[in-house]
Formats: C-alpha cells, structure tokens, sequence
C-alpha cells in the first residue's frame, strides 16, 4: 500500500459500553488501531498471510490485500494510510468480518475470525468490535437517539442513559429527536478545517488576532504553510503567550522573549492600555501575507482580556473554513446566508472576490484605456516622424535608387526603421518600469510588509513587447509608401 494524506482508524475499547473491544475508525482514505483495556503484552490482534482478492468484470483476478504478518498489541495505536483502491478498506471489513478472507488467519483476542461462521462474525462484531463508518451512514427513519440505541441493542444492550450521555458530550443534546436529515452542517461534518479569530486590541496600531494553533498548519496559497524564525515556538493555549509576524516584529523591535501589554481597541490609544503582560515566544518567516501585520495570541486570552465584556466572553470575530467538498458550500450558502440571519458566509470565494473588484474595477479600466492611448501616441509620433523625414532625405534615396536598389527593398527598409525605433522605445520603457516599480517596491514593503516582484512572469510581457513592434511597424507603412514613389531623377537634381 502508498502513503497518502488520508488515514484510518481502530480502536479496543467499546465506547458505548465501557467494556473492551476493538474500534475500527475510518476516514477518508486511511486507517488508525487505538486499543486500551488489557494488559500491555497482551496481544490483541495477530494477522498471518491474509489473502483477499475479487474478480473484475473481464473475469481477471486482482489481490488487493496481501499482508504476510501483522500484530497489534493491547494500549497501542497504530496508523495505516494509502491512496485510493490499494485495499485499506478491504483490510478493515476482513478485520471485522464483514468479509471472509481467502487465505490466513486474523486472531483476535485469540479468536481465528476466518474460522468462523457469518453468524458467529456478526456476534463477534456486534459484541467487541466497534465501527465508526467513512460516511454518516445513519438509518434515515430513525432519530439520533434511536441511531444509537439501535448500534447498543446488537451488543451489550440498549442503555438510554449511557446513550445520551454520549450524545450530550458530543453537543447533540437538543437534537436526540431530530432525524439525520435535519442535522446541521457541522454535525454533517462538510467543514474539513475551521479556524476561529477574534479581534478587537492592538498593539501599538497593530492588530491582535485571538485563535488557535491551528492556523499556522493550514495552506495560506498552494504548497504554502507558515513557517517560524529559528529558536521560535507556537504559542501555548492558557498562557499569555504571542507568535508575532514578521513586519509587526521589526517594525515594534520584538524579538523572542520580548514582553508587552496590549492596548484595547483597533487603534492605538496610549491611554486604553491593558493590565496583561505578553511574552513573545515566535517569530513568523515573512509570507507576503497579512499575517505578517499581525500579533496572534491564543483565542481565549483575547476573548477574557481586561475589560472586555464578560457576556462576550466566548464570541469570535469570523472563522476561516477549507470546506470538504464543493457540495458543502452550497449547503452553508443555504444554510445561513438564505435561511439564517446571525452570520454570513463568504462562498463562493471566486464570486466574493470578484464582487470585490468589481467595485473598483473602473478604476483598472480607466488605467488600462490610458496605457492604449499612450501607446498609440507614440506611434502617431513615429509615423509623423519618419513621414516628415521622407523630403529631407529624398535624394538620399534617390542615390539608393540609382544604386540598383529596388523599390520594394527602400519599403521594407523603412519598415523595418520604424520597427527598430519601436523596440528601442519599448526596451527603454521596460528599464524605466524597472527603476521606478524598484524604488516602489522597497517603500512599499518598509511601509506595509507587503513585497511586491516586478519581474513575476504574466502573459503580458510577451505580447506586449510584440504588439508595440507590430504597432511599430505599421506606423511606418506611410513613410515607406512615400520613399517607395520617391522620383528618382528629380531626386539627383542638385539642391541650389
């Protein structure tokens, strides 16, 4: 099996009863033994050559699972991730004896489940193996509370109380009667990742963000994680500790083990000073992202800080969410921005963003007509240029002429001058980009933290180096239609 980022999950200990038994856990793609309950040296599960195969729609035979020895003892975890289709599935449902195995044995607790029967695996299964399903799976006719009752009633017995303790810590207390299909997005798990903030002090005139360690392990772009300063750590939920960004740091000179008290508000007020001290513990690498204008500290410190009101104790500012799927977005979109009026979801981001620009998107048009209008000024510039040179050197051309060169040669030569003036043109705009995007860039990035790369490739750059030469050499069709009719003997007369 290949290693992939998803995983899959077991466990020994039944969490409905109390009692021992094996967990089986699986998520998207991967797998996880968590087994409690016995002795360390007692081995709970032992697999020799485990064989299972199925036959393809062409009659072939494929193995997906071939595994010559495998062990789990008692109070060990265990993780086995792998791509899609490499038999990690497969592997749990022979664990559990939802399928029989074509060859090997799997003893469990010393047990040869192969050996058994379908009715003695369901036994088996029902009584000391427990089973947390990829998806939902819930039976659409029957309320939470009834779910559950009904997974107990195949083992040890339904225990209501015990069923609604479970539920009660899992924050389904209120909803024990409602059936699956009026559960909440939350519940229905459509939010891979959600990272609380919350704002509302500053430091200095720069922003104290309350949140959770977890947002330095998201993607802020592609293949892009936050990165801490040698020596540095994450701040530790319940201390009064700060992870600074990288322009906040060298603007406010914190450092590693530097200390200040925050001020209340989002801008700075010498007299709205806080109480509390803050240790700095980490320093952000610099991400060209506004978490470099940023102070994090953990959620709660910002939530009870001094003077706060103690009614919003446990309200947060927004929450960033890397949804599950696209399907999820559109069940949030109705979900509160349709049905709800306490919150507001930014989705889709394309279309959020898009509305964005639109509102000073003219400006981009304005900006954009005037860099066309400068370009063909230019070339009306070229074009009278050479078309008021033509008289000045008629009779050179009419020395060409007379030369041997023919007409179409004098055309294409004027062309090509034209053409010649316009990349020149061109290269010269480019160098003068250059300097004055430089200097642009250096105040902005000591201004903002925010850096700025003149030289990152866009389509731009090649076609408009081309354009501008074509535009070029169309300017000096004009010209070059006048030296091509230019009278050669008229052109030798000598000038009084």
């Amino acid at each position: 099996m290949r290693r992939s980022e998803i995983t899959l999950f077991l466990w020994w200990g039944d969490v409905l009863s109390g009692s021992p038994g094996l967990w089986l856990w699986e998520l998207w793609g991967c797998v996880v033994w968590v087994d409690c309950g016995m002795s360390p040296v007692h081995v709970l599960l032992e697999i020799r050559d485990l064989r299972k195969s199925f036959v393809a729609p062409d009659g072939s035979r494929h193995e997906v699972v071939r595994i010559p020895e495998f062990r789990l003892e008692a109070r060990s975890q265990m993780a086995l991730s792998g791509e899609s289709g490499t038999g990690k599935t497969t592997f749990l449902h022979l664990i559990a004896g939802i399928l029989a195995p074509d060859s090997g044995s799997i003893l469990f607790d010393g047990q040869n489940v192969a050996l058994l029967s379908e009715s003695e695996r369901d036994r088996l299964r029902a009584g000391s193996i427990g089973y947390i399903f990829q998806t939902f799976n819930l039976l659409q006719g029957f309320t939470v509370l009834e779910n559950v009752l009904l997974g107990m009633a195949f083992g040890p017995g339904a225990d209501r109380s015990r069923a609604m303790e479970l539920l009660t810590r899992v924050g389904l207390a209120d909803r024990i009667h409602h059936y699956p299909r009026q559960l909440s997005t939350g519940q229905q798990q459509r939010v891979a990742v959600a990272v609380p903030i919350a704002v509302g002090d500053n430091y200095r005139g720069y922003r104290l963000v309350g949140t959770t360690t977890n947002q330095f392990e998201v993607e802020y772009s592609k293949g892009q994680r936050f990165r801490l300063q040698p020596g540095g750590r994450l701040f530790d939920d319940g201390f009064r500790e700060a992870v600074v960004g990288s322009f906040a740091a060298r603007k406010l000179g914190l450092t590693i083990g530097s200390e200040f008290k925050p001020y209340h508000g989002l801008n700075f007020d010498p007299k709205a000073q806080h109480e509390e001290t803050y240790v700095v513990v980490g320093v952000l690498e610099p991400s060209n992202t506004p978490a470099d204008r940023v102070i994090w500290i953990p959620l709660a410190g910002l939530q009870n800080m001094g003077g706060h009101d103690a009614s919003t104790s446990t309200d947060v500012s927004a929450v960033l969410v890397r949804l599950r799927s696209p399907m999820a977005g559109q069940q949030l979109d109705m979900l509160y921005n349709r049905q709800g009026n306490r919150m507001t979801f930014a989705w889709p981001i394309a279309k959020q963003m898009a509305d964005l620009f639109e509102k000073f998107g003219w400006f981009d048009a304005v900006l954009a007509m005037v860099a066309w209008l400068v370009a063909l000024v230019a070339v009306g510039a070229v074009l009278a240029s050479l078309y008021n040179s033509m008289h000045s050197r008629r009779r050179d051309l009419a020395i060409l002429r007379a030369l041997g060169a023919r007409r179409r040669t004098i055309f294409a030569a004027i062309i090509l001058e034209s053409a010649t003036i316009a990349a020149f043109g061109m290269g010269l705009g480019f160098l003068v980009y250059a300097m004055i995007l430089g200097v642009a860039a250096s105040v902005i990035r000591a201004q903002t933290g925010v850096v700025l790369d003149p030289w990152q490739p866009a389509w731009v750059w090649l076609w408009a180096p081309i354009a501008m030469v074509l535009l070029g050499a169309l300017a000096g069709v004009l010209p070059a239609i006048k030296a091509y009719r230019t009278d050669v003997a008229g052109g030798l007369v000598p000038e009084s």
